[in-house]
């Protein structure tokens, strides 16, 4: 693994290198999170395919300067990413957050894309099936002033190590599981972030931009729709982010999907179950034609 910076749209864009051949794959993490958190599954799936993982904008080591944390400026990002650093078609691998985007960016690029795996994607939800405590912590996001007051103070009173636990607490259906070097390259990586003047802004500008997309139902329907990809849905059975109830109803609208179930993880499957993510995840890409390059692809001028 390397850490890289490749220049997009005039802009330095962090990502990280796990090398591999094979497909193409490029890793796209969620909301708060970076490309460190798939340093546990990256090396595994090397294995089977060349791996890159990105940083967002406004996530890990790539500023938003001059661009926006929103999903908007993050979708185009990803693309032009598949453009100017992969120069082929991509399985792209979307956790939560990155879940979401790569549905996006295959709906709206499919020359780019030639398979989907969404990971515990952020998808719309039923308010019945959704966790209280994290329907209380977006309601906070989503309220100018008050998400920015209870950010500073959350960070101030439990410091990096207790952010990063409560997270994993919350993401995971059990942290034990989880690496010690995954857990520590997490604390280093926020504390790296604190001092970084824009870091509460624009975990705020892609959480409320992720809420509005989420809350556009209509509009979310008509994506989905649109995806012309081959899509594996992974989804931990006791993600309380997203509920596995929400992925199963994705699975009804597209029944050509392949959703699989990984009964003893929570949001991060790929974190908390590494082995067995990859074992999924390489058997579904193993038995899938490759569809040929981008330029094949490509829209007729």
């Amino acid at each position: 693994m390397s850490e890289r910076t490749a220049e997009i749209g005039g802009l330095p864009v962090s990502y990280l290198d796990h090398r591999g051949t094979g497909r193409p794959v490029l890793l796209v993490h969620g909301l708060g999170g970076g490309a460190l958190n798939w340093m546990d599954c990256a090396p595994l799936l090397a294995r089977h395919a060349r791996v890159w993982a990105i940083d967002l904008f406004g996530h890990g080591h790539t500023a938003s300067a001059g661009r926006s944390a929103s999903i908007s400026d993050n979708a185009e990002l990803i693309a032009d990413f598949v453009r100017e650093v992969a120069d082929d078609r991509v399985t792209l691998a979307g956790n939560s957050m990155g879940g979401f985007l790569s549905m996006r960016v295959a709906a709206d690029h499919p020359e780019l894309v030639e398979a989907l795996v969404l990971v515990d994607p952020a998808l719309p939800q039923w308010p019945d099936v959704i966790d209280p405590v994290v329907m209380q912590l977006f309601a906070i996001y989503a309220t100018p002033g008050v998400g920015e007051q209870f950010l500073e103070q959350w960070a101030e009173t439990i410091g990096p190590e207790g952010v990063v636990d409560q997270m994993l607490a919350l993401c995971t259906r059990d942290p034990s599981r989880i690496s010690r070097e995954f857990r520590d390259a997490h604390v280093a990586a926020l504390k790296e972030r604190e001092g970084t003047p824009r870091a509460m802004d624009d975990f705020l500008v892609a959480a409320r931009s992720l809420i509005q997309g989420l809350w556009e139902t209509d509009p979310w329907r008509e994506m989905v729709r649109r995806i012309e990809a081959p899509t594996l849905l992974v989804h931990g059975e006791h993600d309380r982010l997203v509920s596995v109830v929400a992925a199963r109803e994705v699975a009804k609208i597209r029944p050509d999907w392949t959703l699989r179930v990984m009964e003893d993880c929570g949001h991060i499957p790929m974190a908390e179950d590494p082995e067995e993510f990859t074992r999924i995840v390489a058997e579904w890409l193993g038995a899938l034609p490759r569809a040929g390059t981008r330029a094949a692809r490509a829209p007729a001028p």
